[in-house]
C-alpha cells in the first residue's frame, strides 16, 4: 500500500474542523449541565485507560523495529495483554464508580457504558505496528471512517432530541469502529492476525519494561483529567460543562505536537542506534518546534478568549471565556512533555518519566485542592499549568541553564550508555567494530600492564575484563594499576564524542563480517545464511561503514586517537604494540613486549578459553569466540559475488586502510 502524507494531514484536519462543529454544536444542545455530566464520564473512564494499555505502546514500536523477525509474536503478546487488561480495566471502572456514586446517579449509568471502551484499545498494537513502518494512511483511514460514522449519529440523535445517555452510546461505538477498521486494514495490508502467537517470555520481558510507563502513563491522565472530576465532586456538572467547553477548544491543537513526535519517533529512535549526533540534533530541533507552536497558539487566544466563546458556545458559557485564556498556555508543557518520548524510549528513561509525571500529578491534585474551594473553575485552570510546567521543566530542563548547557547535557545523556558509570578524562578507549581484534589487542596490553606494574598475575579469559574491561562492564574499577596509571576500556561504540584518547582498531571487513557470522550464528544471536548478515543494516557492511566513518570522519583533531590496522599488528606486532605505547608516551622494554606477545599467543588464548571459558563463564560446546585469527581468511568462506558486494559498498574504506 503506497502512503499518501497529504491524505493523512487532510484526515487530521477534516476530523479537527468537524471535531469542533459537532461539539460545539453538542455542547449548544446539551446545556452545561448535560455537557458536564458526559465529559465528567469520559474523562473518569480515561484515568483507567492507562491500565488498559498497560504501557506497552512505545514499546511495541521499538520492539518491531528492533526484531522485526519476531514481529507476530510482539504483536500476539501485546494483543493477550492489552484484552485481559481491558476486562481488569472495566471491572475496576465500575467498582470504583459504583463506590464514589449514589446508585442512581446518571454518572454510572455513563460510566457503564462508556467502560467499553476500554477493552477496545486491545487493537491499538495494530496502529504501532504502522508506526514503526512509517504507514500512517491504513490508521488514518480506519479513524477518519469511525469518526464520520459517530459524527453522522450525534447530528441525528441531536436533532432527535435524544438524552445525554444515548452521546455516550456513541463514544463507545466508535471505538468499536475504529478496533474494527484497524483489523480490516492489517489484513488487506497483506497481513495475517492468525499468525500472531502469544509467548509468556516475551510478555515478562514486556511487562518487566513497562511497568514504569504505566504507573507514568497513569501520573500522566491524573494530572491531565483530575482537574474536571475534581470539579465535578466539589461544584458538580455544570461547572464541569463550562470548564470543559474551554478546555476542548484549548486541547483543539494537542493533536499537532503528537502527529509531529508519532511521525518522527521510529526516526529518532533508529538515530539512536545509528548516529547519536543526529538523535541530539533532531531532538532540540523537536523541543525548538514545539516552544514556537505553542506560543504561536496561544498569543492570539489569550488576547480573544471571551469573543472565540461566545460565537462558539453562546451566553450559558460566558464563564469559560477567561478559562481559556488561561488553560491555553498549558499547551506549551505538553507539547514539551509529548516530545520527550522519543528519548525516554531510545535512552530507557521510564524511571526518570515516572517521577515528574508522578510529581505533576500530585501537585495538580494539592493546588486543586487548595484553589478550586476559593477560585473555583480558575482556580482549576492554574493548577492545571502549573503542574503541567512541573512535569515539563523536570523533564527538559528547558529553564534551568544557558541554551549550550541544556543541549551539551542532551548529548551526553545520548552518549551515556556508551560511558562508564564514571567517566575519567584520562581513560584511554580500544574501539573496534565487533570481531577486529579488540579481545587480543586487551589480552597483549594487559600482559604487558602487569609486567610494567610488577604483578605477578596471570592474564586469563576469566579475569582480563580486569584489566581491560567493556565500556558497560561492572568490572570497571575507579583505581588504574600502577602502568600505565590510567584505564584502558574496551568499546564497541560507534562514535562518541566523549571519548578523549583512544586507540582504534580496524580489521578488513570481509574478514570482520566473516568472523562476526560465526560468532553470532553459534550463540544463536542470528539466523540465516551469511549473505544474510553481510546485508543486514544491524550487523553487515552497511553497519561496518557506519561505525568506521564515524570515528575517522567525527573525530576533532583535538582528541588523542591513534589508528591501528588488525593486519599490521598480526604482522609486526612488537612493532605495533612499540607504537602505541610510544605514542602513548610510555617507553616499555622488548623485553616485556616479547612476553606479552607470548602469553597472548593465539594457541595460549586458545588454550585459557577451553579452560575458563569465553569471558569467565563456561560456555556451550558448539561456541568458541577464539575461532582462527588469521587475515584474508574470508577468501575460504565468502563467495566471489558476496565479496565483490562487499568490496563495493566500502570500497572508499578499503581503499584508504589499504585492503584494497
Amino acid at each position: 500500500m503506497a502512503e499518501h502524507p497529504e491524505l493523512n494531514q487532510r484526515g487530521r484536519i477534516y476530523r479537527l474542523l468537524v471535531g469542533v462543529g459537532i461539539t460545539v454544536w453538542l455542547a449548544r444542545y446539551l446545556q452545561p449541565e448535560g455537557f458536564g455530566q458526559l465529559n465528567y464520564a469520559v474523562s473518569f473512564i480515561a484515568l483507567f485507560a492507562p491500565v488498559a494499555g498497560m504501557g506497552l505502546d512505545g514499546l511495541i514500536v521499538r520492539g518491531v523495529l528492533s526484531k522485526s523477525n519476531s514481529k507476530h509474536e510482539i504483536l500476539g503478546t501485546a494483543f493477550v495483554i492489552r484484552v485481559v487488561a481491558g476486562f481488569a480495566a472495566i471491572f475496576i471502572a465500575l467498582a470504583v464508580s459504583l463506590f464514589m456514586h449514589p446508585l442512581g446517579s446518571p454518572v454510572n449509568g455513563l460510566v457503564f457504558i462508556l467502560a467499553a471502551t476500554l477493552l477496545f484499545q486491545a487493537a491499538a498494537p495494530i496502529d504501532y505496528w504502522y508506526q514503526s513502518h512509517l504507514r500512517a494512511v491504513p490508521p488514518t483511514l480506519g479513524r477518519n471512517i469511525a469518526f464520520t460514522a459517530a459524527t453522522s449519529a450525534r447530528a441525528v440523535f441531536i436533532l432527535a432530541g435524544l438524552p445525554v445517555m444515548a452521546f455516550a452510546w456513541i463514544i463507545t461505538g466508535e471505538a468499536l469502529a475504529l478496533a474494527v477498521a484497524l483489523f480490516v486494514a492489517y489484513g488487506m495490508s497483506g497481513e495475517r492476525v492468525r499468525l500472531w502467537t502469544y509467548s509468556s517470555s516475551c510478555a515478562r520481558k514486556m511487562l518487566k519494561d513497562s511497568w514504569p510507563i504505566l504507573l507514568s502513563a497513569v501520573a500522566v491522565v491524573i494530572y491531565m483529567k483530575i482537574d474536571q472530576i475534581m470539579l465535578g465532586q466539589m461544584l458538580g456538572a455544570r461547572a464541569v460543562g463550562i470548564y470543559s467547553a474551554a478546555t476542548r477548544i484549548s486541547e483543539l491543537w494537542y493533536f499537532v505536537p503528537m502527529a509531529i513526535v508519532t511521525s518522527a519517533s521510529p526516526i529518532i529512535m533508529a538515530n539512536w542506534e545509528q548516529d547519536r549526533d543526529a538523535y541530539v540534533r533532531k531532538m532540540i530541533m523537536l523541543f525548538r518546534v514545539m516552544i514556537g507552536l505553542s506560543i504561536l497558539v496561544a498569543l492570539p487566544v489569550t488576547f480573544f478568549g471571551n469573543d472565540v466563546i461566545r460565537i462558539l458556545y453562546g451566553e450559558h458559557y460566558k464563564d469559560a471565556g477567561v478559562i481559556l485564556a488561561i488553560h491555553i498556555w498549558a499547551g506549551l508543557f505538553v507539547a514539551l512533555n509529548v516530545s520527550q518520548w522519543p528519548a525516554v524510549f531510545s535512552e530507557g528513561l521510564m524511571i526518570a518519566t515516572l517521577i515528574r509525571t508522578s510529581l505533576g500529578a500530585i501537585t495538580n491534585v494539592l493546588l486543586n485542592l487548595a484553589l478550586i474551594p476559593t477560585y473555583g473553575m480558575v482556580g482549576a485552570a492554574v493548577a492545571t499549568i502549573l503542574s503541567y510546567g512541573v512535569a515539563a521543566v523536570l523533564a527538559n530542563v528547558m529553564f534551568s541553564g544557558g541554551r549550550r548547557a541544556r543541549a551539551q547535557q542532551l548529548r551526553r545523556r545520548a552518549y551515556s550508555v556508551d560511558l562508564p558509570s564514571t567517566p575519567q578524562h584520562d581513560d584511554l578507549y580500544l574501539v573496534t567494530f565487533p570481531r577486529s581484534g579488540t579481545t587480543w589487542l586487551s589480552f597483549l596490553m594487559a600482559n604487558v600492564h602487569l609486567q610494567m606494574s610488577k604483578l605477578e598475575r596471570k592474564v586469563t579469559y576469566f579475569n582480563v575484563p580486569e584489566f581491560v574491561p567493556e565500556v558497560t562492564s561492572h568490572w570497571i574499577s575507579q583505581a588504574p594499576l600502577p602502568f600505565p596509571g590510567y584505564r584502558v576500556i574496551k568499546s564497541h561504540s560507534e562514535y562518541n564524542p566523549f571519548y578523549e584518547r583512544i586507540i582504534y582498531l580496524v580489521r578488513d571487513p570481509r574478514d570482520v563480517l566473516v568472523s562476526y557470522y560465526y560468532f553470532l550464528s553459534q550463540q544463536n544471536l542470528f539466523q540465516g545464511p551469511i549473505a544474510k548478515l553481510v546485508n543486514s543494516p544491524q550487523f553487515g557492511v552497511e553497519a561496518w561503514c557506519r561505525h568506521v566513518s564515524g570515528w575517522m570522519l567525527k573525530t576533532p583533531a583535538s582528541v588523542s586517537f591513534q589508528l591501528i590496522r588488525y593486519e599490521d599488528l598480526v604482522a609486526n606486532t612488537i612493532g605495533a604494540l612499540r607504537r602505541i605505547y610510544t605514542l602513548l608516551g610510555h617507553d616499555v622494554p622488548d623485553s616485556v613486549l616479547q612476553t606479552a606477545i607470548e602469553s597472548a599467543s593465539f594457541g595460549n588464548m586458545k588454550k585459557s578459553e577451553e579452560f575458563y571459558g569465553y569471558g569467565g563463564r563456561q560456555t556451550m560446546e558448539t561456541f568458541k569466540f577464539m575461532r582462527k585469527g588469521k587475515s584474508q581468511g574470508f577468501k575460504e568462506e565468502l563467495g566471489e559475488a558476496l565479496a565483490s558486494s562487499i568490496e563495493k559498498r566500502a570500497g572508499e574504506w578499503l581503499k584508504q586502510f589499504g585492503y584494497a
